[in-house]
């Protein structure tokens, strides 16, 4: 396959980092962005410890960008024939002022996809997250989310990250379609991520695993969420950019629905030498608690809630086979203990 050059942006982030290795590891050239250069030799190390050929790491070169400053963004794209976004603010705690997570994912996918353009780019691949998908009833007839469903803004109680992916993967499909109708745009829609870090760069989703690894709860509540690991949503990435099929698509990236409590047995029993909380806490304990730990309170109504995402279009289209997703929590574990972060 023809070797390309590909800009990612937010390059030294969690998904993207699994993104840049594999992009490298098949021959391509790839441009990173990041807002902090001091970061740029930190990323060489972890990405040169996973390259089975140190020397394609001169493939990689970086860049600073902003998503809220259009410095720079002109110039980027010069030789480039692809762009994966995937820079957006993750929030471990949701901020008081929603606009703080909003207006950088929105005014960030826009500037870097109308930069493209104008430099002659017609193919986009973006993050987005099953937050732009899963806050609204399934279709009747549905067993599950899909790839037609989109998060409803009015529900009460939405999060500042869930409005922000929402806000921002439809901010581009609205652009595309007014402004710019050769742009060939696909949407990748992770669930809950999870998986072994290139380096010590955790995705937010990874603080769950950890926060359990590091025992710091006594009782666990009754959540639950589909998990997906990191390799598979870089491998929808960069199949999308090579699959004709997938111009104009979402792909949902899940594979398999979790409780928090199977979660911690699973890990208690995979490492018997930590204290890890295996017991599960009523809910209304928890509905007690959020009334005065204000970050709690959005999890209320998702207590006790299975929400199915059905991610096998990735599959048929992309032609993603899901890894385990049982030994994906394992390795994820080990590597927090291999990088000292639990």
């Amino acid at each position: 396959m023809t070797s390309k050059t590909i800009l990612i942006t937010g390059v030294t982030g969690y998904i993207a980092r699994h993104i840049a290795l594999q992009a490298l590891e098949a021959g391509d050239r790839v441009i990173g962005s990041t807002r902090d250069l001091s970061r740029e030799a930190a990323l060489r190390d972890a990405l040169r410890a996973n390259l089975s050929d140190p020397a394609k790491l001169d493939n990689l070169r970086l860049m600073a960008l902003d998503n809220t400053d259009d410095t720079g963004w002109a110039e980027a794209f010069d030789g480039v024939e692809a762009l994966i976004h995937t820079a957006s603010p993750v929030p471990v705690r949701q901020p008081d002022d929603p606009e703080e997570v909003i207006r950088p994912a929105v005014d960030g996918a826009l500037r870097a996809a109308k930069a493209a353009y104008a430099a002659g780019l017609r193919r986009m691949v973006m993050t987005s997250s099953i937050a732009a998908v899963t806050s609204c009833p399934i279709r009747p007839g549905h067993q599950a989310h899909d790839e037609q469903d989109w998060s409803d803004l009015t529900r009460p109680g939405l999060s500042p990250y869930l409005a922000s992916k929402t806000l921002a993967e439809r901010a581009v499909w609205d652009w595309q379609a007014a402004e710019a109708p050769e742009m060939r745009v696909t949407m990748i829609n992770p669930a809950v991520v999870i998986g072994p870090p290139v380096g010590p760069e955790i995705g937010a989703s990874v603080y769950i695993l950890r926060r359990l690894m590091q025992g710091k709860d006594a009782f666990l509540p009754r959540l639950g969420y589909p998990l997906v690991d990191v390799r598979d949503v870089a491998a929808m990435h960069l199949r999308a950019l090579e699959r004709p099929e997938a111009e104009g698509e979402r792909f949902i990236a899940s594979n398999k629905f979790y409780w928090h409590g199977q979660i911690a047995r699973d890990l208690s029993a995979a490492f018997p030498a930590r204290r890890i909380p295996t017991r599960v806490m009523p809910d209304w304990v928890f509905r007690l608690l959020a009334r005065f730990v204000k970050p709690l309170r959005g999890l209320v109504p998702l207590l006790g809630t299975r929400e199915e995402v059905d991610g096998s279009k990735a599959t048929r289209v992309l032609g993603i086979q899901y890894r385990d997703t049982d030994a994906t929590i394992r390795e994820t574990a080990q590597a927090l203990i291999d990088h000292k972060l639990v």
